[in-house]
Order: C-alpha cells, then structure tokens, then sequence
C-alpha cells in the first residue's frame, strides 16, 4: 500500500459520479492516507503544526584582571570627555573651540 493505490483511487472515480460515490472514494483514499502515515510516519506524516526551538545562547569574554582594569580605566576616560564635551557646548563659540584644543593636547599627552 502506498501513494500509487491512492492515485489510482482517485482515477477510478468517473466523470457522472454520485456525492455518495466521491464519499465513499474520499474516505477510502483518508483512511489509506492515515494508515499510511502511522506505519512510515518519518516519511508520510504529518508535519508538525509547531516547531518550538528552544536556545540560549551565552557569551563570555575571558580576560585578565589587569585588562580588565585597563577597561574599566578607558570607560571612566571616555565618560569624563563625553561630560566635558557637554558641558562646553553650552559655552560661547570660542570657548568651546579653547576647550576642543584643551582637550585634544590632553589626549595627545595621555592626560585623558
């Protein structure tokens, strides 16, 4: 029993059918196709009405506390010239053009 026994029962049907007859052949072609699907349910199964994909996906960096350290160091730097370059914009133009050159010889010196 297969998918060629139900083509073939569905051929078998004629053109003048009766509702009773296409009945009759509707039901045997879903009862072969349900059987079918319990013995070979990997190959005629149903598909399944939901698919539930469970991840969790976790990352982690590994570093040293001395890189660590460094990090954290960089991040208080860039906060604190994020703060200033705020603060200054509220500044007249040429104060804030004294402060962006400030600022600039400060990073090139290390200070910031």
């Amino acid at each position: 029993m297969g998918w060629p026994e139900l083509v073939t029962l569905g051929d078998s049907l004629l053109e003048n059918a009766t509702t009773k007859q296409i009945a009759a052949i509707k039901l045997k072609i879903d009862t072969r196709k349900w059987i079918i699907g319990k013995r070979l349910p990997k190959v005629y199964g149903d598909a399944p009405t939901a698919l539930h994909v469970n991840t969790t996906t976790t990352n982690f960096l590994v570093v040293t506390e001395q890189r660590q350290r460094e990090i954290q160091e960089r991040t208080r730097r860039l906060s604190r010239r994020r703060r200033l370059s705020t603060e200054v914009s509220t500044a007249p133009p040429f104060a804030r053009a004294c402060d962006s050159w400030l600022q600039n010889m400060l990073h090139y010196q290390g200070v910031v």
